[in-house]
Protein backbone atom coordinates (compact mmCIF):
# COMPACT_ATOMS: atom_id res chain seq x y z
CA UNK A 1 0.00 0.00 0.00
CA UNK A 2 1.37 3.50 -1.05
CA UNK A 3 2.35 6.41 1.87
CA UNK A 4 -0.47 8.02 0.42
CA UNK A 5 -2.81 5.21 1.10
CA UNK A 6 -1.40 4.27 4.71
CA UNK A 7 -1.73 8.27 5.46
CA UNK A 8 -5.52 7.84 4.89
CA UNK A 9 -6.65 4.89 6.38
CA UNK A 10 -4.95 5.90 9.94
CA UNK A 11 -7.01 9.53 9.42
CA UNK A 12 -9.63 7.96 9.23
CA UNK A 13 -9.44 5.58 12.02
CA UNK A 14 -8.73 8.83 14.07
CA UNK A 15 -11.76 11.06 13.02
CA UNK A 16 -14.12 7.81 13.82
CA UNK A 17 -12.21 7.84 17.21
CA UNK A 18 -13.22 11.24 17.17
CA UNK A 19 -16.54 10.91 16.35
CA UNK A 20 -17.61 7.87 18.22
CA UNK A 21 -16.17 9.99 21.68
CA UNK A 22 -19.05 12.97 20.55
CA UNK A 23 -21.61 10.37 20.11
CA UNK A 24 -21.21 9.09 23.54
CA UNK A 25 -20.73 12.12 25.08
CA UNK A 26 -24.47 13.02 23.30
CA UNK A 27 -26.03 9.63 25.09
CA UNK A 28 -24.40 10.91 28.47
CA UNK A 29 -25.71 14.31 28.42
CA UNK A 30 -28.97 13.41 27.19
CA UNK A 31 -29.34 11.09 29.51
CA UNK A 32 -27.48 12.62 32.83
CA UNK A 33 -27.19 15.90 31.81
CA UNK A 34 -23.23 15.44 32.21
CA UNK A 35 -20.77 13.41 30.37
CA UNK A 36 -17.43 11.16 31.71
CA UNK A 37 -14.57 13.49 31.57
CA UNK A 38 -12.57 10.71 29.53
CA UNK A 39 -14.67 10.62 26.71
CA UNK A 40 -14.01 14.25 26.03
CA UNK A 41 -10.23 13.33 26.39
CA UNK A 42 -10.47 10.77 24.19
CA UNK A 43 -11.50 13.17 21.47
CA UNK A 44 -9.31 15.27 22.33
CA UNK A 45 -6.56 13.03 21.84
CA UNK A 46 -7.78 11.41 18.68
CA UNK A 47 -7.65 15.37 17.54
CA UNK A 48 -4.06 15.77 18.17
CA UNK A 49 -2.61 12.83 16.81
CA UNK A 50 -4.84 13.39 13.66
CA UNK A 51 -3.26 17.07 13.62
CA UNK A 52 -0.02 15.44 13.79
CA UNK A 53 -0.62 13.30 11.37
CA UNK A 54 -1.50 15.71 9.18
CA UNK A 55 1.59 17.86 10.29
CA UNK A 56 3.98 15.11 9.43
CA UNK A 57 3.02 14.22 5.62
CA UNK A 58 2.87 17.95 5.05
CA UNK A 59 -1.09 18.64 4.58
CA UNK A 60 -1.19 21.91 6.45
CA UNK A 61 -4.91 23.11 6.21
CA UNK A 62 -6.16 19.45 8.03
CA UNK A 63 -2.94 20.32 10.75
CA UNK A 64 -4.35 23.67 11.26
CA UNK A 65 -8.22 23.05 11.57
CA UNK A 66 -7.06 20.21 14.25
CA UNK A 67 -4.85 22.91 15.46
CA UNK A 68 -7.87 25.09 16.35
CA UNK A 69 -10.55 22.39 16.92
CA UNK A 70 -7.92 21.22 19.60
CA UNK A 71 -7.93 24.17 21.56
CA UNK A 72 -11.93 24.48 21.46
CA UNK A 73 -11.21 20.69 22.93
CA UNK A 74 -8.85 21.29 25.50
CA UNK A 75 -10.75 24.70 26.83
CA UNK A 76 -13.86 22.20 27.25
CA UNK A 77 -11.69 19.97 29.30
CA UNK A 78 -10.40 23.30 31.64
CA UNK A 79 -14.53 24.12 31.85
CA UNK A 80 -13.18 27.27 30.13
CA UNK A 81 -16.09 26.41 27.51
CA UNK A 82 -18.98 24.85 28.33
CA UNK A 83 -19.67 21.09 27.06
CA UNK A 84 -23.50 21.48 26.10
CA UNK A 85 -26.17 19.89 22.99
CA UNK A 86 -25.50 23.01 21.60
CA UNK A 87 -21.61 23.16 21.89
CA UNK A 88 -22.01 19.22 20.57
CA UNK A 89 -23.94 19.92 17.67
CA UNK A 90 -20.56 22.40 16.61
CA UNK A 91 -17.99 19.54 17.04
CA UNK A 92 -20.18 17.19 14.80
CA UNK A 93 -19.90 19.49 12.08
CA UNK A 94 -16.18 19.33 12.75
CA UNK A 95 -16.08 15.95 11.94
CA UNK A 96 -17.43 16.84 8.30
CA UNK A 97 -15.36 19.17 8.09
CA UNK A 98 -12.16 16.83 8.75
CA UNK A 99 -13.44 14.47 7.07
CA UNK A 100 -13.42 17.05 3.81
CA UNK A 101 -10.21 18.20 4.68
CA UNK A 102 -8.90 14.51 4.28
CA UNK A 103 -10.58 14.03 0.80
CA UNK A 104 -8.80 17.10 -0.61
CA UNK A 105 -5.78 16.27 1.03
CA UNK A 106 -5.55 12.78 -0.79
CA UNK A 107 -7.07 13.87 -4.04
CA UNK A 108 -4.46 16.77 -4.26
CA UNK A 109 -7.34 19.84 -4.23
CA UNK A 110 -6.66 22.75 -2.43
CA UNK A 111 -10.34 24.84 -2.22
CA UNK A 112 -11.67 25.19 1.01
CA UNK A 113 -15.56 25.19 1.16
CA UNK A 114 -17.20 27.31 3.20
CA UNK A 115 -18.24 25.71 6.68
CA UNK A 116 -18.49 26.42 10.44
CA UNK A 117 -15.48 26.89 12.30
CA UNK A 118 -15.03 24.97 15.26
CA UNK A 119 -16.19 26.27 19.00
CA UNK A 120 -13.32 29.57 19.21
CA UNK A 121 -11.65 28.68 16.35
CA UNK A 122 -9.89 31.84 14.28
CA UNK A 123 -10.11 31.98 10.11
CA UNK A 124 -9.80 29.55 7.61
CA UNK A 125 -6.15 28.47 7.06
CA UNK A 126 -4.66 29.10 4.42
CA UNK A 127 -4.48 26.58 1.77
CA UNK A 128 -2.60 23.56 1.12
CA UNK A 129 1.18 24.15 1.07
CA UNK A 130 2.11 20.56 0.45
CA UNK A 131 0.49 19.26 -2.94
CA UNK A 132 0.56 16.05 -3.63
CA UNK A 133 0.07 14.59 -6.85
CA UNK A 134 -3.52 13.27 -7.92
CA UNK A 135 -3.87 9.47 -6.36
CA UNK A 136 -6.79 7.08 -6.16
CA UNK A 137 -4.98 5.90 -3.19
CA UNK A 138 -7.94 7.27 -1.08
CA UNK A 139 -10.07 4.42 -2.45
CA UNK A 140 -7.17 0.72 -2.12
CA UNK A 141 -7.63 2.42 1.40
CA UNK A 142 -11.63 2.32 1.61
CA UNK A 143 -11.78 -1.07 0.59
CA UNK A 144 -9.17 -2.40 3.09
CA UNK A 145 -9.28 -3.88 6.64
CA UNK A 146 -7.20 -3.92 9.58
CA UNK A 147 -6.45 -7.20 10.48
CA UNK A 148 -5.27 -8.90 13.50
CA UNK A 149 -1.77 -10.11 13.56
CA UNK A 150 -2.65 -13.51 15.60
CA UNK A 151 -5.30 -14.36 12.25
CA UNK A 152 -2.47 -13.66 9.57
CA UNK A 153 -0.01 -15.75 11.58
CA UNK A 154 -3.26 -18.81 11.77
CA UNK A 155 -3.42 -18.20 7.59
CA UNK A 156 0.40 -18.63 7.33
CA UNK A 157 0.44 -21.96 9.46
CA UNK A 158 -1.98 -23.30 7.50
CA UNK A 159 -0.71 -22.52 3.77
CA UNK A 160 2.40 -24.04 5.54
CA UNK A 161 0.12 -27.12 6.34
CA UNK A 162 -1.32 -27.30 2.66
CA UNK A 163 2.68 -27.31 1.04
CA UNK A 164 3.49 -29.76 3.54
CA UNK A 165 0.19 -31.94 1.98
CA UNK A 166 1.09 -31.16 -0.95
CA UNK A 167 4.75 -32.47 -1.08
CA UNK A 168 3.72 -34.91 0.38
CA UNK A 169 0.86 -36.30 -2.48
CA UNK A 170 3.96 -35.29 -5.31
CA UNK A 171 5.82 -38.11 -2.95
CA UNK A 172 2.89 -40.64 -3.30
CA UNK A 173 2.32 -40.00 -6.83
CA UNK A 174 5.91 -40.67 -7.64
CA UNK A 175 6.47 -43.88 -5.78
CA UNK A 176 2.85 -44.86 -7.16
CA UNK A 177 3.86 -44.48 -10.33
CA UNK A 178 7.03 -46.59 -9.83
CA UNK A 179 5.08 -49.38 -7.78
CA UNK A 180 4.27 -52.82 -9.06
CA UNK A 181 0.83 -53.47 -10.20
CA UNK A 182 0.28 -56.22 -6.75
CA UNK A 183 1.21 -52.45 -4.70
CA UNK A 184 -1.53 -50.37 -6.42
CA UNK A 185 -4.03 -50.07 -3.51
CA UNK A 186 -1.72 -49.19 -1.22
CA UNK A 187 -0.54 -45.94 -2.54
CA UNK A 188 -4.25 -45.62 -3.56
CA UNK A 189 -4.79 -45.59 0.40
CA UNK A 190 -2.06 -43.05 1.04
CA UNK A 191 -3.58 -40.62 -1.23
CA UNK A 192 -6.69 -40.48 0.01
CA UNK A 193 -5.58 -40.04 3.10
CA UNK A 194 -3.67 -36.93 1.94
CA UNK A 195 -6.16 -35.54 -0.03
CA UNK A 196 -8.65 -35.67 3.10
CA UNK A 197 -5.57 -33.50 4.99
CA UNK A 198 -6.02 -31.24 2.35
CA UNK A 199 -9.66 -30.72 2.40
CA UNK A 200 -9.62 -30.50 6.08
CA UNK A 201 -6.65 -27.80 5.49
CA UNK A 202 -8.27 -25.67 3.19
CA UNK A 203 -11.67 -25.52 4.98
CA UNK A 204 -9.57 -24.02 7.63
CA UNK A 205 -8.38 -21.33 5.74
CA UNK A 206 -10.89 -20.53 3.55
CA UNK A 207 -12.46 -19.70 7.37
CA UNK A 208 -9.69 -18.00 8.26
CA UNK A 209 -9.79 -15.67 4.87
CA UNK A 210 -13.38 -15.22 5.92
CA UNK A 211 -12.65 -14.02 9.25
CA UNK A 212 -10.04 -11.30 7.79
CA UNK A 213 -12.54 -9.93 5.35
CA UNK A 214 -15.22 -9.16 8.27
CA UNK A 215 -15.31 -6.10 9.86
CA UNK A 216 -17.68 -4.66 12.69
CA UNK A 217 -20.85 -2.03 11.73
CA UNK A 218 -19.66 0.56 14.19
CA UNK A 219 -18.07 2.61 11.49
CA UNK A 220 -21.38 2.32 9.58
CA UNK A 221 -23.63 3.19 12.71
CA UNK A 222 -21.03 6.57 13.18
CA UNK A 223 -21.26 7.52 9.89
CA UNK A 224 -25.28 6.88 10.46
CA UNK A 225 -25.48 9.33 13.58
CA UNK A 226 -23.57 12.01 12.15
CA UNK A 227 -25.90 12.17 8.97
CA UNK A 228 -28.74 12.11 11.43
CA UNK A 229 -27.67 14.66 13.37
CA UNK A 230 -26.39 17.05 10.37
CA UNK A 231 -30.23 16.19 8.49
CA UNK A 232 -31.95 16.95 12.33
CA UNK A 233 -30.06 20.33 12.14
CA UNK A 234 -31.51 21.31 8.68
CA UNK A 235 -34.97 19.98 9.87
CA UNK A 236 -35.18 22.19 13.10
CA UNK A 237 -35.71 19.09 15.00
CA UNK A 238 -34.40 17.60 18.29
CA UNK A 239 -32.92 13.82 18.24
CA UNK A 240 -31.81 11.10 20.92
CA UNK A 241 -30.04 7.99 18.92
CA UNK A 242 -29.42 4.85 20.80
CA UNK A 243 -27.11 2.34 19.56
CA UNK A 244 -26.69 -1.25 19.92
CA UNK A 245 -24.83 -4.53 18.69
CA UNK A 246 -22.48 -1.96 16.75
CA UNK A 247 -19.94 -4.88 17.44
CA UNK A 248 -21.39 -7.33 15.01
CA UNK A 249 -19.04 -8.75 12.59
CA UNK A 250 -20.15 -8.42 8.57
CA UNK A 251 -18.49 -8.69 5.24
CA UNK A 252 -16.47 -5.76 4.27
CA UNK A 253 -18.15 -5.96 0.28
CA UNK A 254 -21.22 -5.87 2.12
CA UNK A 255 -20.45 -3.26 4.65
CA UNK A 256 -19.01 -0.58 1.60
CA UNK A 257 -22.57 -1.26 0.45
CA UNK A 258 -24.55 0.33 3.05
CA UNK A 259 -24.02 3.17 3.45
CA UNK A 260 -25.74 4.64 0.35
CA UNK A 261 -29.21 2.70 1.27
CA UNK A 262 -28.75 3.04 5.45
CA UNK A 263 -28.40 6.97 4.77
CA UNK A 264 -31.15 7.38 2.37
CA UNK A 265 -33.80 5.86 4.89
CA UNK A 266 -32.43 7.97 7.64
CA UNK A 267 -33.25 11.22 5.75
CA UNK A 268 -36.64 9.63 5.21
CA UNK A 269 -37.25 8.85 8.63
CA UNK A 270 -36.48 11.91 9.85
CA UNK A 271 -37.67 14.66 7.28
CA UNK A 272 -40.98 12.51 6.82
CA UNK A 273 -41.20 10.92 10.18
CA UNK A 274 -39.91 12.63 13.26
CA UNK A 275 -42.35 15.78 14.27
CA UNK A 276 -40.86 19.12 15.12
CA UNK A 277 -40.25 19.50 18.67
CA UNK A 278 -43.72 21.44 19.47
CA UNK A 279 -46.02 18.90 17.57
CA UNK A 280 -44.12 16.30 19.51
CA UNK A 281 -44.86 17.87 22.80
CA UNK A 282 -48.25 18.29 21.15
CA UNK A 283 -49.19 14.98 20.81
CA UNK A 284 -47.48 14.08 24.40
CA UNK A 285 -44.32 13.03 22.85
CA UNK A 286 -41.05 14.00 24.37
CA UNK A 287 -39.95 16.80 22.52
CA UNK A 288 -36.73 14.79 20.69
CA UNK A 289 -37.60 12.20 18.64
CA UNK A 290 -35.74 8.81 18.74
CA UNK A 291 -34.34 7.18 16.59
CA UNK A 292 -32.01 3.78 17.06
CA UNK A 293 -29.48 1.46 15.42
CA UNK A 294 -29.56 -2.11 16.08
CA UNK A 295 -27.78 -5.17 14.77
CA UNK A 296 -27.51 -8.74 15.89
CA UNK A 297 -26.62 -12.10 14.25
CA UNK A 298 -29.59 -14.46 13.62
CA UNK A 299 -28.17 -17.76 12.41
CA UNK A 300 -25.60 -17.39 8.79
CA UNK A 301 -27.41 -13.70 8.86
CA UNK A 302 -27.07 -10.61 9.85
CA UNK A 303 -30.11 -8.21 10.89
CA UNK A 304 -29.53 -4.40 11.11
CA UNK A 305 -32.52 -2.46 12.10
CA UNK A 306 -33.54 1.07 11.65
CA UNK A 307 -36.19 2.91 14.63
CA UNK A 308 -38.21 6.22 15.04
CA UNK A 309 -40.64 7.03 17.04
CA UNK A 310 -42.60 9.34 14.89
CA UNK A 311 -45.37 10.02 12.53
CA UNK A 312 -45.45 5.99 11.11
CA UNK A 313 -47.15 4.96 8.17
CA UNK A 314 -51.30 4.10 7.56
CA UNK A 315 -51.50 1.20 5.67
CA UNK A 316 -54.95 2.21 4.62
CA UNK A 317 -54.05 5.94 3.08
CA UNK A 318 -50.86 4.30 1.32
CA UNK A 319 -53.65 1.93 -0.35
CA UNK A 320 -55.73 4.69 -1.65
CA UNK A 321 -52.89 7.09 -2.64
CA UNK A 322 -51.79 3.78 -5.19
CA UNK A 323 -55.47 3.64 -6.46
CA UNK A 324 -55.24 7.38 -6.24
CA UNK A 325 -52.07 7.78 -8.74
CA UNK A 326 -52.54 3.85 -10.93
CA UNK A 327 -50.41 1.66 -8.70
CA UNK A 328 -53.30 -0.43 -7.73
CA UNK A 329 -56.64 -1.59 -9.47
CA UNK A 330 -59.81 -1.36 -7.22
CA UNK A 331 -60.43 -5.28 -7.12
CA UNK A 332 -56.45 -5.62 -6.02
CA UNK A 333 -56.88 -2.91 -3.24
CA UNK A 334 -59.75 -4.59 -2.16
CA UNK A 335 -58.20 -7.56 -0.84
CA UNK A 336 -54.61 -6.40 -0.03
CA UNK A 337 -53.21 -6.65 3.42
CA UNK A 338 -51.69 -4.63 5.85
CA UNK A 339 -48.10 -5.76 4.96
CA UNK A 340 -48.57 -5.51 1.51
CA UNK A 341 -49.94 -1.76 2.02
CA UNK A 342 -46.64 -0.85 3.61
CA UNK A 343 -44.49 -2.39 1.32
CA UNK A 344 -46.16 -0.34 -1.60
CA UNK A 345 -43.38 2.24 -0.32
CA UNK A 346 -40.77 -0.06 -2.35
CA UNK A 347 -42.50 0.68 -5.59
CA UNK A 348 -40.65 2.47 -8.22
CA UNK A 349 -42.03 6.41 -8.23
CA UNK A 350 -44.73 5.67 -5.40
CA UNK A 351 -44.92 8.55 -2.80
CA UNK A 352 -47.46 10.21 -0.77
CA UNK A 353 -46.29 13.41 -1.29
CA UNK A 354 -48.62 15.73 -3.60
CA UNK A 355 -47.65 15.65 -7.05
CA UNK A 356 -47.75 19.91 -7.37
CA UNK A 357 -46.87 21.04 -3.78
CA UNK A 358 -43.61 21.38 -2.19
CA UNK A 359 -43.12 19.22 0.76
CA UNK A 360 -45.23 21.24 3.67
CA UNK A 361 -43.50 19.41 6.29
CA UNK A 362 -43.57 15.47 8.13
CA UNK A 363 -46.02 13.41 6.02
CA UNK A 364 -45.24 9.56 6.58
CA UNK A 365 -41.96 7.80 7.81
CA UNK A 366 -39.86 6.28 5.48
CA UNK A 367 -42.54 7.30 2.61
CA UNK A 368 -40.16 9.47 0.09
CA UNK A 369 -39.37 8.95 -3.28
CA UNK A 370 -36.51 6.88 -3.56
CA UNK A 371 -37.32 3.64 -1.56
CA UNK A 372 -36.81 1.62 -4.05
CA UNK A 373 -33.50 2.62 -4.63
CA UNK A 374 -33.44 1.04 -1.08
CA UNK A 375 -34.90 -2.26 -1.78
CA UNK A 376 -32.85 -2.43 -4.88
CA UNK A 377 -29.04 -1.64 -3.41
CA UNK A 378 -29.85 -3.90 -0.30
CA UNK A 379 -30.96 -6.56 -2.87
CA UNK A 380 -28.05 -6.32 -4.56
CA UNK A 381 -26.29 -7.55 -1.55
CA UNK A 382 -28.16 -10.77 -1.48
CA UNK A 383 -30.31 -8.71 1.59
CA UNK A 384 -34.12 -7.96 1.78
CA UNK A 385 -35.61 -5.11 3.66
CA UNK A 386 -39.12 -5.34 5.62
CA UNK A 387 -41.04 -2.88 7.21
CA UNK A 388 -43.12 -2.31 9.86
CA UNK A 389 -44.66 0.65 11.37
CA UNK A 390 -47.70 2.18 13.03
CA UNK A 391 -49.91 5.21 13.17
CA UNK A 392 -48.53 8.23 15.37
CA UNK A 393 -46.28 5.45 16.66
CA UNK A 394 -43.37 5.23 14.80
CA UNK A 395 -41.90 2.78 12.28
CA UNK A 396 -39.21 -0.31 12.06
CA UNK A 397 -37.59 -0.81 8.78
CA UNK A 398 -35.39 -4.93 8.94
CA UNK A 399 -32.72 -5.10 6.38
CA UNK A 400 -31.37 -8.85 6.46
CA UNK A 401 -28.18 -9.78 5.04
CA UNK A 402 -25.69 -12.53 4.83
CA UNK A 403 -22.74 -12.25 6.92
CA UNK A 404 -20.55 -13.28 3.63
CA UNK A 405 -20.53 -13.16 0.02
CA UNK A 406 -17.27 -14.68 -0.76
CA UNK A 407 -17.12 -18.67 0.15
CA UNK A 408 -20.68 -20.25 0.37
CA UNK A 409 -21.80 -23.76 0.85
CA UNK A 410 -24.72 -24.35 -1.91
CA UNK A 411 -26.87 -26.91 -2.89
CA UNK A 412 -26.64 -27.52 -7.05
CA UNK A 413 -29.63 -28.04 -8.58
CA UNK A 414 -31.17 -28.18 -11.99
CA UNK A 415 -33.90 -26.36 -13.49
CA UNK A 416 -35.36 -26.29 -16.96
CA UNK A 417 -32.18 -28.44 -18.17
CA UNK A 418 -29.69 -25.50 -16.51
CA UNK A 419 -27.90 -25.70 -13.32
CA UNK A 420 -28.04 -23.28 -10.71
CA UNK A 421 -26.66 -23.33 -7.15
CA UNK A 422 -28.48 -22.26 -4.12
CA UNK A 423 -26.48 -20.67 -0.89
CA UNK A 424 -27.59 -23.48 1.55
CA UNK A 425 -27.87 -20.73 4.17
CA UNK A 426 -30.67 -19.91 3.08
CA UNK A 427 -31.92 -23.50 2.55
CA UNK A 428 -34.64 -24.80 4.96
CA UNK A 429 -35.29 -28.37 3.85
CA UNK A 430 -35.91 -30.26 0.30
CA UNK A 431 -39.22 -32.32 -0.14
CA UNK A 432 -40.85 -34.23 -2.89
CA UNK A 433 -43.66 -33.80 -4.40
CA UNK A 434 -46.42 -34.89 -7.09
CA UNK A 435 -47.82 -32.53 -9.78
CA UNK A 436 -51.36 -33.07 -8.41
CA UNK A 437 -50.06 -31.94 -4.90
CA UNK A 438 -49.56 -28.27 -6.56
CA UNK A 439 -52.64 -26.39 -5.85
CA UNK A 440 -53.82 -23.30 -7.21
CA UNK A 441 -55.01 -20.03 -4.68
CA UNK A 442 -55.72 -16.89 -6.32
CA UNK A 443 -53.63 -17.58 -9.07
CA UNK A 444 -50.73 -18.49 -6.80
CA UNK A 445 -49.48 -21.80 -7.12
CA UNK A 446 -48.99 -23.74 -3.57
CA UNK A 447 -48.32 -26.92 -1.85
CA UNK A 448 -49.33 -27.76 1.62
CA UNK A 449 -46.46 -28.97 4.39
CA UNK A 450 -47.36 -29.37 8.00
CA UNK A 451 -50.60 -28.21 7.38
CA UNK A 452 -49.38 -24.98 6.22
CA UNK A 453 -49.74 -23.66 2.60
CA UNK A 454 -46.06 -23.18 1.05
CA UNK A 455 -46.15 -20.52 -1.68
CA UNK A 456 -44.20 -22.06 -4.99
CA UNK A 457 -41.74 -20.04 -7.52
CA UNK A 458 -40.78 -22.48 -10.47
CA UNK A 459 -37.32 -21.56 -11.66
CA UNK A 460 -37.87 -22.38 -15.17
CA UNK A 461 -40.14 -19.72 -15.51
CA UNK A 462 -38.61 -17.26 -13.33
CA UNK A 463 -35.80 -17.68 -15.85
CA UNK A 464 -37.81 -17.74 -19.10
CA UNK A 465 -36.25 -20.78 -19.79
CA UNK A 466 -37.44 -22.47 -23.46
CA UNK A 467 -38.79 -25.76 -22.37
CA UNK A 468 -40.25 -26.10 -25.43
CA UNK A 469 -37.33 -26.42 -27.88
CA UNK A 470 -35.13 -28.29 -24.93
CA UNK A 471 -34.14 -31.88 -26.07
CA UNK A 472 -33.52 -32.81 -23.13
CA UNK A 473 -36.74 -32.09 -21.64
CA UNK A 474 -38.71 -34.80 -20.58
CA UNK A 475 -42.34 -35.36 -18.23
CA UNK A 476 -41.38 -35.50 -14.79
CA UNK A 477 -43.74 -37.67 -12.71
CA UNK A 478 -42.05 -35.47 -9.56
CA UNK A 479 -40.99 -32.50 -8.74
CA UNK A 480 -38.52 -31.39 -6.03
CA UNK A 481 -39.43 -28.60 -3.72
CA UNK A 482 -36.13 -26.76 -2.20
CA UNK A 483 -37.86 -24.33 0.88
CA UNK A 484 -36.35 -21.41 1.52
CA UNK A 485 -36.54 -18.45 3.99
CA UNK A 486 -35.36 -14.97 5.10
CA UNK A 487 -36.59 -13.98 8.54
CA UNK A 488 -39.91 -15.75 8.93
CA UNK A 489 -40.91 -15.43 5.13
CA UNK A 490 -40.95 -18.95 3.25
CA UNK A 491 -40.84 -19.86 -0.23
CA UNK A 492 -40.63 -23.30 -2.21
CA UNK A 493 -38.18 -23.48 -5.06
CA UNK A 494 -39.72 -25.83 -7.51
CA UNK A 495 -36.30 -27.79 -9.56
CA UNK A 496 -36.27 -30.46 -11.43
CA UNK A 497 -33.06 -32.43 -9.40
CA UNK A 498 -30.98 -31.98 -6.61
CA UNK A 499 -27.30 -32.32 -7.75
CA UNK A 500 -25.79 -32.65 -4.39
CA UNK A 501 -23.73 -29.59 -2.24
CA UNK A 502 -20.81 -27.83 -2.63
CA UNK A 503 -18.11 -25.43 -1.67
CA UNK A 504 -18.34 -22.26 -4.38
CA UNK A 505 -16.54 -19.22 -4.06
CA UNK A 506 -19.03 -16.40 -6.21
CA UNK A 507 -18.17 -14.80 -8.86
CA UNK A 508 -19.58 -11.43 -9.88
CA UNK A 509 -21.62 -11.04 -13.51
CA UNK A 510 -21.41 -8.88 -16.39
CA UNK A 511 -23.75 -6.19 -16.81
CA UNK A 512 -25.91 -8.12 -18.67
CA UNK A 513 -26.96 -11.12 -16.39
CA UNK A 514 -26.59 -8.46 -13.58
CA UNK A 515 -29.98 -6.40 -14.42
CA UNK A 516 -31.56 -10.31 -14.43
CA UNK A 517 -33.80 -10.25 -10.96
CA UNK A 518 -33.32 -13.72 -9.08
CA UNK A 519 -29.24 -13.91 -9.83
CA UNK A 520 -26.31 -13.14 -7.05
CA UNK A 521 -23.12 -13.47 -9.14
CA UNK A 522 -21.65 -16.85 -10.96
CA UNK A 523 -19.76 -20.02 -9.86
CA UNK A 524 -17.49 -22.78 -11.08
CA UNK A 525 -18.60 -26.12 -11.09
CA UNK A 526 -16.10 -29.45 -12.01
CA UNK A 527 -15.55 -29.76 -15.90
CA UNK A 528 -15.00 -26.02 -15.98
CA UNK A 529 -18.32 -25.17 -15.76
CA UNK A 530 -19.73 -21.92 -14.91
CA UNK A 531 -23.35 -21.73 -12.95
CA UNK A 532 -25.82 -18.89 -11.73
CA UNK A 533 -25.65 -18.35 -8.09
CA UNK A 534 -29.72 -17.41 -7.12
CA UNK A 535 -30.10 -14.67 -5.33
CA UNK A 536 -32.69 -15.68 -2.69
CA UNK A 537 -33.59 -12.47 -1.06
CA UNK A 538 -34.75 -10.92 -4.43
CA UNK A 539 -37.16 -14.48 -5.30
CA UNK A 540 -38.51 -14.38 -1.51
CA UNK A 541 -39.11 -10.72 -1.65
CA UNK A 542 -40.98 -11.05 -4.94
CA UNK A 543 -43.23 -13.80 -3.47
CA UNK A 544 -44.18 -11.76 -0.71
CA UNK A 545 -45.18 -9.20 -3.00
CA UNK A 546 -47.29 -11.40 -4.45
CA UNK A 547 -48.80 -12.72 -1.52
Amino acid sequence: MSDSADFSMEARDLIDQYSQQLVAIEAQLQAQGESDPDLLNGAFRAVHTLKGLGGMVGYKNLEDFCHELERSLDAMRLGKLSLDLSTLDMLFQSVEQCERLLGEAVSGESALPSQPQPVGAVEQPEPLVHKPSPVTSDDQARHTVHVDLRKLDLLMNLVSELALVQANLDDVIARQAEAQANRGNEFIRESRDQMRIMKRRLGLLQHGILEVRMVTLDGVFNTLARAAHTIARREGKDLQISISGADTDLDKRIVEGLDKPLIHMIRNAIDHGIELPAKRVALGKPPAGQIGFAAYQMGNRVVIELTDDGAGMDWRRLRDKAIERGFLGHDEARDITPAQALNLIFRPGFSTRERDTVSSGPTLSGAGVGMDVVKTDIAKLSGMVEVASEPGRGSRFRIILPITLAVIQALVIEAGGQTYCIPLNSVIESIMVQPEDIQTIEGHEVVWVRGRTLPLTRLAQVFELDLEHDPSRRAYDRLYVVVVGLAHHRVGLVVDELLGQQDVVIKPIGKVLRQVPGIAGATELGSNRTVLVIDVATLVGESVDRQ
